[in-house]
């Protein structure tokens, strides 16, 4: 079992309230709705951060294969650039 941390919070009067007003309708106490809070203000900046990371290793893939792409391209010899892909335009058959 965790050793639960305590940690104190000063809001202002504004806030205070919302989170009042917000606990009472939702039936939670006022402690609760807080936890509550700051748990969905977790769980947003971590899924947040993930899709960071997911993006930056798409820009590195694309990156890779415009790079591949420009070197095929740039060879002397006439390639064909359909013929490095596996999927082929057409009826749906990949090589």
């Amino acid at each position: 079992m965790t050793s639960l941390k305590s940690i104190t919070i000063k809001l202002e009067p504004p806030l205070m309230e919302a989170l009042s007003r917000a606990a009472v309708t939702s039936g939670l106490t006022l402690e609760q709705m807080a936890v509550d809070a700051i748990e969905q203000q977790f769980e947003v900046a971590l899924r947040h951060r993930v899709l960071l990371s997911r993006l930056e290793q798409m820009d590195e893939h694309i990156v890779a294969l415009a790079e591949f792409v420009g070197e095929v391209s740039a060879q002397p010899t006439e390639t064909q650039i359909g013929s490095i892909c596996r999927f082929r335009s057409g009826d749906g058959d990949s090589a």
